[in-house]
């Protein structure tokens, strides 16, 4: 059932619809009620004005029957309530000319975006529950005595709460310009404090950009990025915000900044110094340096001394910079319990990669386990908590994907695909997404189209690359699952990882693909949880669906039984030694437990002291084989007695290994073949394999030479 909220923005979007196909000019009546509708509360204003113009405003709150009265025809501007009387809209007012031109690096997109010819796109808006009003001023102007200074210092306002206001389309700028939507969509609802952190961004980037002076770029680009690096910001943040810096302050050697912050990034890694927030205020202005660290709520300029000084100073005060516990206090604390979306698998907050060698099933794999979290299904015998999935699909067909599912059955609300290009800043934007969507499972199909790197086979490029994808399932509590291909050659575990072995010491969970000779494998290895055994996986063709087979180890040891049991024939008595020479392979170790298995199952029996001299004969129970009784016409009617009862009992299902030699004509042709017992005169019955030619009533066996000389012989004569 859709929100009155949704309702009304629906009956908003037909009206507004309706005034466009019927070329209607909307009054300023018409927007107050299109406004009502979408659930924003109007308020009057005068013509070419930004302020009320009625006392007790902040607690006006207007019925459809109240705007005739407020908006009678006369030229007047429309604005609107923020905050809870609007649903909790919010409009982030771009004020200086460097935040319209940054915005976009650092603003969640919204499908709300308006404003004038000279400023477009300087108000953004969003759906955002108790967020609260902040005005991001430039210090150094607001302190001005000039006055025309001061009315510039605002970079851009979060406007939103109660008491709070701003003029939308339909009005009229006090400039004379017309306030128009650039995109009259629906506002993205967010939450409260990553819509503050992109906004302080964007202040901090365009407040550094007023001191980006030439001359002292360079030397300004190497301290800022070891700034940020040492306080937080992973390398592809830093990136974003420098090169927005460049941006705003008309830099043209963007592609040296970014080069020159990786150099600082390996830098720190190496564990060399490299400059701070210190050496910013020594360049720019200290003033400069505690705004930005206000505005971005990371250490204070005196806090942010280099390694070398910290380790210095406290040498002097006789003081270790560990923060050490000791056992008896690190075993009392309690244990922590971990949460898991697929039940010993993958925990709540962590980041795990799925690897295969190219086209075995990843993707197939990790759509089964979305389907199955959104709908709280067992997955491959493990529980999963019913949730949300984002899945970012980005390198498969938009169609391909769509019907794969549709194959599978699948449907609902509560998987969101992306499909196409990476988006620039992928991962601040699926922070925007994951706070908006609260799923508890991300796929990253594949890995590689999101962790941009230059060398995947570097330790450190890769730590360093790794880190923002931990820190954002860490800070969500979202499980991150990403698709990774395999290396060339047969290896398992972490090193078949195509890349560096950090891959695989930063994940909490690695998912194997195999293709065996007996089909598809999966298995994990755990940092938390019960590491799968390699698990052997079916994927039914028709509805794309893969099931669960049992473990690798059972499922080969039952097919070794079947076969165990088939090289043996029901009127025989073999040992193990002979049983492993028909069966082959160099699995003897398996053959003998599937042996043992068979026997205490009462499939076998067996006869001797299995010592030297007198080993075990295994021969069928027949009284435990269940098998359908052949029918006869009166030409194939058994002879005698036994061979009446070794018919009644002959198999006809997977564990049949017999069948009449008339029905193999090409043996016939053979003229070194025998067809009838020597000694009984029965008609010869030949194996499967096409080798072995056997009694019915277990006078004799021989192989035929025909087949032999093909190679194709398996067993010996007896």
């Amino acid at each position: 059932m859709k929100s009155r909220k949704a309702v009304a923005e629906t009956t908003a979007q037909k009206l507004t619809n309706t005034m466009k196909q019927t070329n209607h000019t909307p009054t300023a009546l018409d927007i107050a009620k299109d406004y009502s509708l979408r659930g924003w509360q109007p308020i009057p204003i005068a013509h070419r004005s930004k302020n009320p113009n009625l006392s007790g405003w902040q607690k006006l709150s207007l019925t459809e029957n109240d705007l005739p009265i407020h908006f009678n025809g006369k030229p007047q501007n429309i604005g609107v309530h923020l905050g809870a009387k609007s649903n909790g809209l919010t409009d982030i007012d771009l004020d200086s000319p460097e935040a319209v031109k940054i915005a976009d690096y650092f603003l969640p997109q919204t499908e709300a975006v308006f404003g004038r010819a000279s400023k477009p796109r300087s108000h953004r808006l969003y759906y955002c529950n108790n967020g609260k009003f902040e005005k991001f001023n430039n210090p150094f102007l607001i302190s001005s005595k000039i006055d025309s200074e001061r009315k510039r210092a605002c970079i851009v306002e979060l406007r939103t709460g109660d008491g709070k206001q701003t003029v939308f389309p339909g009005s009229t700028h006090e400039s004379g310009e017309a306030v128009s939507w650039q995109s009259d969509g629906k506002p993205l609802q967010i939450h409260a404090q990553v819509l503050r952190r992109s906004v302080a961004l964007l202040a901090s980037a365009c407040l550094i950009s007023s001191f980006w002076h030439k001359g002292i770029r360079n030397e300004l680009n190497l301290t800022l990025s070891g700034a940020l690096l040492r306080n937080g910001f992973d390398t592809p943040t830093t990136t974003n915000f420098i090169r927005a810096v460049c941006i705003a302050a008309n830099d043209e050697e963007i592609t040296d900044r970014i080069k020159a912050i990786d150099a600082t990034a390996q830098k720190l890694e190496r564990g060399e110094n490299v400059f701070g927030f210190p050496k910013l205020a020594e360049l720019a202005d200290k003033k400069l340096v505690e705004t930005v660290c206000k505005w971005l709520e990371i250490e204070k300029p005196n806090q942010s001394i280099d390694s070398r000084q910290n380790a210095r100073t406290a040498r002097e005060n006789g003081k270790s910079t560990f923060n050490f516990a000791t056992l008896d206090e690190l075993l009392s604390e309690p244990e922590e319990e971990n949460a898991y979306i697929w039940e010993n698998t993958l925990i709540s907050g962590g980041l795990s990669i799925c690897s295969a060698k190219p086209k075995v099933g990843k993707s197939t794999v990790a759509r089964n386990l979305a389907v199955a979290i959104t709908q709280g299904e067992t997955f491959l015998g493990r529980e999963t908590i019913k949730g949300k999935v984002i899945y970012l699909c980005l390198e498969e067909k938009r169609s391909e994907i769509a019907k794969h599912f549709r194959l599978m059955g699948a449907s609902g609300q509560d998987i969101l695909i992306h499909t196409g290009a990476t988006p620039e800043n992928a991962l601040r934007a699926l922070e925007f997404a994951i706070a908006e969507i609260e799923p508890v499972l991300v796929i990253i199909d594949p890995l590689a189209r999101v962790l941009r790197v230059n060398d995947f086979n570097d330790y450190g490029t890769m730590s360093r690359g790794l880190e923002p994808f931990i820190d954002l399932a860490r800070k969500t509590n979202v499980h991150i699952l990403a698709l990774h291909h395999e290396g060339k050659g047969d290896r398992d575990g972490g090193d078949a990882l195509l890349g560096s072995t950090a891959l695989f010491g930063a994940v909490d969970c690695h998912l194997q693909l195999r293709k065996r000779n007996n089909g598809r494998t999966v298995s994990t290895t755990q940092r938390y949880g019960i590491d799968l055994p390699e698990t052997v996986i079916d994927l039914d063709k028709e509805t794309g669906v893969i099931s669960d087979k049992g473990d690798l180890q059972t499922f080969v040891l039952q097919e070794k039984k079947t076969e165990v049991s088939n090289s043996i024939t029901e009127t025989e008595k073999v040992t193990e030694a002979e049983i492993k020479e028909r069966v082959g392979g160099n699995s003897k170790g398996i053959i003998s437990k599937a042996i043992r298995l068979l026997f205490d199952e009462k499939q076998l029996n067996r006869e001797g002291d299995g010592k030297k001299g007198n080993p075990f004969l295994y021969y069928k129970n027949l009284e435990n084989l269940e098998s359908p009784t052949k029918e006869f016409t009166e030409n194939e009617k058994p002879r005698n007695e036994a061979d009446k009862q070794r018919t009644k009992d002959e198999i006809s299902d997977s564990r049949f290994v017999g069948f009449r030699n008339s029905e193999n004509l090409e043996n016939l042709e053979n003229p070194e073949t025998k067809n009838t017992c020597s000694k009984c005169s029965s008609q010869l019955e030949i194996l499967l394999d096409g080798n072995t030619l056997f009694c019915p009533l277990g006078c004799e066996s021989k192989t035929s030479n025909t087949r032999k000389e093909q190679g194709n012989n398996h067993f010996s004569a007896k």
